[in-house]
């Protein structure tokens, strides 16, 4: 049995004309055509150039004519909408109110990853020196747009032994999620310094991510001492946006 070109109710534009899919599976027009323009099976006034909206999970642009450019689907995971008529920037923003919103703990034995409720922190601690310098951290794996990643997050790090020198490290490191590669590193702190307090970093890393749809994003503290310095990392409000 031979089947329709389209699905029953399924809605379109042919050039000016509103055509809508019949129960046998073929589009018929849908009324007269329109005056103006045509956009998602419905017709449409003239805009202000410049103006932008949403056609379920695609844009359009005003033109300079007063006319709706033809809608164009956004890159997953960005989405049409956000009160901008755009494709929008997938925005995630962890707080740890409640959990450590899927953050996991990587590195060197001894140290922990926990919920600091206190501050709404994710906090590591411990000690672990084994004899070489290694890492204690945190990381989470997101989705992202190609070429497009900026990152920002409020952080502190601390010590308390003065034998170690007050050591206070802190560091940040992007991976490639599917082949691990380092797409990107820097140090955050390696001071003398008992406590950096709070600080703020905000970075567009967009050019260390050209080729990347995934990432694994980490945050940890360094440890190449004999003793227990007491090194302590906390991180809160990190917000991973995307953008297509």
């Amino acid at each position: 049995m031979c089947s329709g070109t389209c699905s029953p109710g399924a809605v379109r534009c042919s050039g000016l004309q509103p055509q809508t899919c019949d129960t046998t599976g073929s589009w018929q027009d849908a009324g007269p055509a329109c005056a103006h323009d045509c956009l998602g099976g419905t017709c449409t006034s003239s805009c202000t150039p410049g103006a932008t909206r949403c056609w379920g999970n695609a844009a359009a642009t005003c033109d300079s004519s007063g006319h709706w450019s033809a809608p164009s689907t956004c890159t997953a995971p960005a989405t049409c909408g956000g009160g901008t008529g755009r494709c929008s920037c997938q925005l995630e923003t962890d707080t740890f109110t409640t959990s450590l919103d899927g953050w996991k703990f990587f590195g060197l034995s001894g140290y922990a990853l926990s919920l600091d409720s206190a501050d709404s922190a994710a906090h590591i601690s411990g000690d672990g020196f084994d004899g070489s310098c290694a890492d204690a951290g945190m990381q989470k794996n997101f989705a992202i747009v190609p070429g497009t990643l900026k990152l920002s997050f409020t952080w502190q790090a601390a010590s308390s032994s003065a034998a170690c020198g007050n050591s206070t490290t802190a560091g940040l490191q992007v991976l490639d999620a599917t082949t691990s590669k380092q797409l990107y590193a820097e140090s955050l702190s390696n001071s003398g310094v008992a406590s950096t307090g709070w600080v703020s970093y905000s970075k567009d890393l967009s050019s260390s991510v050209t080729t990347s749809s995934a990432v694994t994003l980490q945050l940890f503290l360094g440890d190449c001492w004999g003793a227990n310095c007491g090194q302590q990392n906390w991180y809160k409000d990190i917000v991973v946006t995307t953008c297509p």
